[in-house]
């Protein structure tokens, strides 16, 4: 079979089928008498009631499946809408944090470092809500459930450092569990932006030379 017959056969060509099959078994049964006895016998209608059902059955899974797969798709180019949008804004936030995760880690006077995180977690701005997070939902690897994660961990090491009444008096061992909680939202955050920038260079390709000119 060629391709472009394949081409043709698809549900449209299986329709023209079944119905010439359709209509060469209603003139058989107009024109054979012997044809229409046998339509008419008991067993042949329970017979052909019971290939409709099965056919209608297999038809509604068939056109089921396919809306399920078509609204899957369009989930999944939503998400890479919003994949493309705020990569860019998840790497300029890991950047951020990676910085002060570093003055937690390395800084040898943790009052200045407790300043200075105070400061820089206060100025740390991302203007990224949780509806749109919600949009990365199909994408893969749990992507917009670390980031949410990620954030989460954020927010919290933010409030509980605002209330502190003095910063220089913190508790033994918190500079090390702040490291630790930055950590991990960095790293939760680092690995779903990756994902994030994977799917959106499938839908947001670079423009060509010819684009760029005018050309299509």
């Amino acid at each position: 079979m060629s391709q472009s017959i394949r081409n043709w056969f698809n549900w449209r060509g299986w329709a023209v089928l079944f119905s010439a099959i359709a209509i060469v078994l209603g003139l058989a049964a107009i024109l054979s008498p012997a044809f229409r006895g046998f339509i008419g016998h008991a067993t042949t209608a329970a017979w052909a009631s019971a290939i409709a059902t099965f056919l209608a059955a297999g038809i509604a899974l068939f056109i089921s499946g396919a809306e399920s797969r078509r609204r899957q798709r369009d989930q999944v180019a939503m998400a890479a809408l919003y994949a493309a949008y705020l990569a860019p804004k998840f790497e300029r936030y890991c950047d951020d944090l990676d910085d002060i995760r570093a003055i937690a880690i390395f800084s040898k006077d943790e009052q200045t470092a407790m300043l200075q995180i105070r400061e820089k977690l206060g100025s740390l701005k991302f203007d990224v809500t949780p509806e749109q997070v919600m949009h990365l939902v199909p994408l893969e690897r749990h992507a917009a459930h670390r980031i949410a994660h990620g954030l989460a961990t954020v927010e919290v090491a933010c409030s509980d450092m605002k209330s502190m009444l003095e910063p220089m008096t913190t508790p033994a061992g918190y500079m090390r569990k702040l490291a630790e909680e930055l950590s991990e939202a960095t790293d939760h955050v680092t690995v779903a932006t990756r994902t994030c920038k994977a799917l959106a260079a499938k839908y947001a390709i670079p423009p060509t030379g010819a684009e760029l000119s005018g050309h299509r």
